[in-house]
């Protein structure tokens, strides 16, 4: 009797250690599943550093060409903010050449010579507050001062924009304005007025050449962005796969030689 009562005690010990042996390699097959061998420094030192190390690598690639696609946003936005300038510049200086083609007319009396040359002034006067006012990031655009360097990735884009003030422009006649007080001088102010228009007409046309450039390398950026951030995650993932693939399997292996070893111990019942 106690022959069989040995046995019966040896068995559900056998059976106890199974049992162990089992919920262990569950509780690791679930930790494996979960990628918490990859989340948790504690459970392998070597493979969370393989991960830490690509994840560096993606975060620093991906950072790099955000920061280029910021310089570029910026560029952008300055030219937009520019192109608006001159297009308000240039609905003056239209208004000023409808104005001094009609002061150069024979038939125009002495009241509303006078009468254009106060819009021509008021017009002047608007001209140089557009340009006074026309800024972005604290830059003045359009006084001749701007000038700014854009670095994108080992490349540097230098963009500088002119004085449109109405004394560039050469819309003044000793300092004191365009005259329109009579035919001939309204003449004269036509012609100056016809100048100044091809001259903002050129230089919005180099911004917008500016602008054009500036776009095309965000666009390769963002596609850039796409594809190498999706390739580095996918990267990363197929590695952490691998990881997990090869401890999942190592750790089966382990797991299969369990059944010879509790046969090997319900054999000495």
């Amino acid at each position: 009797m106690r022959v069989n009562s040995n046995g019966l005690s040896q068995s559900s010990i056998a059976q106890f250690n199974l049992g162990l042996v089992d919920s262990l390699m569950e509780r690791n097959l679930s930790r494996l599943s979960t990628g918490y061998k990859l989340n948790q420094s504690q459970n392998g030192s070597s493979v969370q550093s393989t991960s830490s190390k690509l994840s560096d690598q993606i975060k620093l690639h991906i950072n790099s060409i955000t920061e280029d696609d910021s310089n570029i946003q910026k560029a952008i936005t300055t030219t937009q903010v520019g192109e608006s300038a001159l297009n308000d510049i240039n609905s003056c200086l239209s208004r000023m050449s409808t104005l001094a083609a009609q002061a150069s007319n024979d038939t125009v009396t002495e009241d509303v010579r006078h009468n254009i040359q106060i819009e021509v002034n008021d017009l002047s006067r608007a001209i140089n507050q557009i340009v006074h006012t026309a800024e972005f990031n604290n830059n003045k655009l359009l006084d001749g001062t701007y000038k700014e360097t854009f670095n994108v990735g080992q490349d540097s884009i230098t963009m500088a924009f002119k004085d449109m003030s109405t004394d560039a422009l050469g819309l003044t006649d000793n300092k004191s304005g365009l005259d329109l007080t009579c035919k001939e001088s309204a003449s004269k102010s036509y012609d100056k007025i016809d100048k100044a228009i091809s001259a903002v007409s050129s230089e919005t046309a180099v911004i917008q050449s500016y602008n054009a450039h500036f776009q095309r390398i965000k666009d390769h950026l963002s596609t850039n962005t796409e594809v190498s951030g999706g390739a580095a995650q996918d990267l990363l993932q197929s590695t952490k796969h691998l990881i997990l693939t090869q401890s999942a399997s190592s750790m089966l292996a382990q797991g299969n030689q369990t059944p010879q070893r509790v046969m090997d111990l319900l054999s000495q019942v």
